[in-house]
């Protein structure tokens, strides 16, 4: 059976993205790349999560730490990211990415949202987040 998200090639992209940790929750669509980064095959560090916000949290401490960090996190639990997105990464505009995986099929036409999820790219971006200087 083929995953959903090609290990070897999602680990590779990260990598070129000079990505140097990678935490997350388990999940059914990114097994392939989990198990890899649990075997250790690749040079990417890997931390378990309990839930998506503490994977958030882990990831905005090693961004600023100074590492390039990505996320792998399921869509039920986007709630659990909601506080440290909008007290932390966000305000603060800390570099992560996030890779949300759906519970759902993807849909079939072209082009199309599944519905999953929220549509991060457009709701929740940095130019969305209103700091300090943007209060009046």
């Amino acid at each position: 059976m083929t995953s959903v998200a090609s290990g070897e090639s999602l680990l590779d992209g990260l990598a070129a993205l000079s990505v140097r940790l990678v935490t997350g929750v388990p999940c059914s669509y990114f097994v392939a790349p989990l198990r890899l980064l649990q075997a250790g095959a690749t040079d990417l560090r890997y931390v378990a999560a309990v839930n998506e916000g503490s994977a958030l949290a882990v990831a905005a401490g090693a961004s600023l730490g100074g590492d390039r960090t990505a996320v792998m996190v399921q869509n039920s639990g986007f709630g659990n990211l909601i506080n440290p997105l909008t007290s932390l990464v966000l305000p603060y505009r800390i570099p992560v990415l996030v890779l949300m995986g759906s519970h759902r099929r993807p849909a079939r036409r072209a082009g199309a949202r599944s519905g999953a999820g929220p549509d991060l790219g457009h709701d929740a971006g940095p130019d969305k987040a209103a700091g300090p200087a943007d209060q009046k």
